[in-house]
């Protein structure tokens, strides 16, 4: 790889064109452990795999010895999978042959992630400095600190913090993060200290809460044991008729809400993925789970549940659709998300201490 261009003085023609961008990735994960490599376009086509990328190999064992190539056009960017062993994605969507994408943000290869720049010369000449949080650092002007800074934070869950795979760094790179740098770092926690909980092992795209990181209407967010530990319960095996985790990135979002299509994912709901044996959700997104009403004993006015209330399997399957969405599974099911609530502490599916809105 091209080291640092001088651009200080000169006037020539030489100096005219080391002025130019030079579009390039920047590899900000691999193997579990963050990095920042700049990788310039120095060619039509930049040929990526394990022994080398930007002129050093990576620390990921599963990237092919020659994974993918990357190329930028006029029209966008040019990525193809070079006949990979583990896959390459883009945006969170499996590449197949050569795809044209217009304005790309990450790349996955296996365990590896790099993020597409424009303008690499930054990260060649000058390095990084870690984000000031209490400035409320802007993200998309570092993204490539991001995966150090969520590895510091899931560090900080202690003893039996999960490890981190790429396809996890990838969803939260996806997010906006309206919240910037303190939204995601306490999202990572969070999504940590529950893994930790429930003996996940690694983190993957499919842990990450379906709501994290994207602007929602207040209505529309859910408490955070509803959110996600539903979904980690079935992904871990802990919610019987589920499956275990999926080796698959999982859907995530780009900035804005617009859902990215990910190959290997048993089903989703409105781009949310499904944990395999769930009941999926009608074409209205509401499970067909209505008929258990009435069957639900010991709850009266004074509970705050209606006098005809689902039953256990119809809440249960309500919240599986909805991938442990208590807002979606309440209005499916007809009930507020406080009587929801209600009846999920009763039935023990969230812990006693868990209230709306926390």
């Amino acid at each position: 790889m091209r080291g640092g261009v001088d651009t200080r003085g000169g006037t020539g023609p030489e100096s005219r064109r080391d002025d130019r961008p030079r579009p390039g990735l920047v590899v900000v994960f691999s193997g579990g452990t963050p990095l920042v490599r700049a990788v310039a376009l120095d060619g039509a086509r930049l040929i990526l795999g394990r022994e080398d990328a930007g002129g050093q190999p990576l620390p990921d064992e599963r990237v092919s010895r020659l994974h993918a190539e990357v190329g930028r056009e006029p029209r966008g960017w040019t990525v193809a999978d070079l006949g990979s062993r583990n896959g390459t994605w883009v945006d969170g969507e499996r590449v197949t042959g050569r795809r044209m994408f217009a304005s790309p943000r990450t790349l996955r290869m296996s365990n590896t992630v790099a993020l597409f720049f424009e303008d690499v010369r930054r990260l060649e000449e000058g390095g990084t400095s870690a984000p000031d949080l209490e400035l409320g650092v802007t993200l998309r002007d570092r993204m490539e600190e991001v995966p150090g800074l969520m590895l510091q934070a899931v560090r900080e869950v202690g003893k039996g913090a999960p490890e981190v795979h790429a396809s996890f760094v990838e969803a939260c790179l996806l997010r906006s993060w309206p919240g910037e740098v303190r939204e995601l770092l306490d999202e990572v926690r969070r999504t940590a200290r529950e893994a930790q909980v429930l003996g996940v092992r690694i983190l993957r795209a499919e842990h990450l809460a379906p709501g994290a990181g994207m602007p929602l209407p207040s209505d529309a967010v859910t408490p955070f044991i509803g959110r996600r530990v539903m979904p980690m319960l079935a992904l871990s095996g802990a919610v019987p008729g589920a499956g275990g985790p999926q080796a698959s990135p999982g859907a995530v979002s780009r900035p804005g809400g617009a859902p990215v299509p990910s190959g290997g994912v048993p089903g989703k709901a409105d781009g949310v993925p499904v944990a395999p044996g769930a009941v999926p959700a009608c074409a209205g997104g509401v499970p067909e789970a209505t008929s258990g009403r009435g069957a639900v004993s010991g709850l009266d006015a004074g509970d705050g549940v209606p006098a005809a209330t689902p039953d256990r399997a119809a809440v249960e399957a309500a919240l599986a659709a909805h991938a442990g969405n208590v807002s979606g599974a309440a209005r499916a099911l007809g009930l507020h998300r406080t009587q929801l609530y209600r009846l999920m502490r009763r039935w023990g599916l969230v812990p006693e201490s868990s209230e709306p809105g926390e």
